[in-house]
C-alpha cells in the first residue's frame, strides 16, 4: 500500500501529534490537497478567491478549473507573504476564499489575516506547501483552528515522500468531506 494503507495511516497520526492538529489527510498533491479543500469548502463558479501575487502556478491553474475569480494580492517586499492591509483593500462582497502562501517557509502573519478572514466571512486554505515545520509563537503552521492549511511532500519540500501532500484542519465535518473526495467516495 503506497497511496493509502497502514503506512499512510501511521503518517498521518505521527504529524497529528506532532503538529497538535485533530486531523490529517494524505493526498497525492499539495495541488491536489487546495483543490479538495475547495471544492469541500463549497466553492463555486465566480467566487472570488484573493492569493498572492507570487503563488505557485498550480494554485493559478487550479484556480481557473474551477471558474474561481482570482484576485492577485501584492506581497511585502521584506518577507515575501501578503501584505495585510493590501489583502484588506481587495475584499469585496464577493470574496469568498483566501489562499495565503508562507513564502519559503516564512510564516506569514497568520493571526492577523485570520482576524481579517473572520471578520469578511472569507475561508482560508492556507498555502504552506514550504512552510512544514513552521511555527508562529511556538503554534505549529497547521494547527490552527480557524485555516484548513495544506502541505507539499514533492521532492523540492523540506519533508519528502517524492510526492505527495498533506491536509489538516480542526474541523470534524470537514475532515470527513475532505477524506471523502479524496477517497472517490469510499468510506472503507
Amino acid at each position: 500500500w503506497i497511496t493509502s494503507g497502514p503506512k499512510t495511516n501511521e503518517l498521518e497520526e505521527l504529524i497529528k501529534k506532532n503538529i497538535n492538529v485533530k486531523h490529517v489527510i494524505a493526498v497525492n498533491s499539495g495541488t491536489v490537497g487546495i483543490f479538495t479543500c475547495l471544492v469541500a469548502l463549497g466553492a463555486k463558479k465566480n467566487d472570488e478567491v484573493i492569493t498572492p501575487s507570487n503563488t505557485y502556478v498550480s494554485t493559478i491553474n487550479t484556480l481557473y478549473n474551477l471558474g474561481l475569480k482570482i484576485v492577485l494580492c501584492d506581497i511585502n517586499l521584506l518577507t515575501g507573504n501578503v501584505d495585510e492591509e493590501i489583502f484588506k483593500k481587495k475584499i469585496t462582497k464577493k470574496t469568498k476564499f483566501f489562499i495565503p502562501v508562507h513564502n519559503g517557509g516564512n510564516p506569514c502573519n497568520l493571526e492577523k489575516l485570520i482576524k481579517i478572514s473572520k471578520k469578511n466571512r472569507i475561508h482560508i486554505i492556507d498555502d504552506a506547501a514550504t512552510a512544514f515545520g513552521s511555527r508562529i509563537r511556538n503554534k505549529f503552521i497547521g494547527s490552527y483552528n480557524y485555516p484548513t492549511t495544506v502541505f507539499s511532500l514533492n521532492a523540492n519540500k523540506i519533508i519528502t515522500s517524492g510526492e505527495g501532500g498533506l491536509i489538516c484542519t480542526n474541523n470534524n465535518n470537514l475532515a470527513k468531506k475532505i477524506r471523502l473526495l479524496v477517497s472517490s467516495g469510499l468510506a472503507k
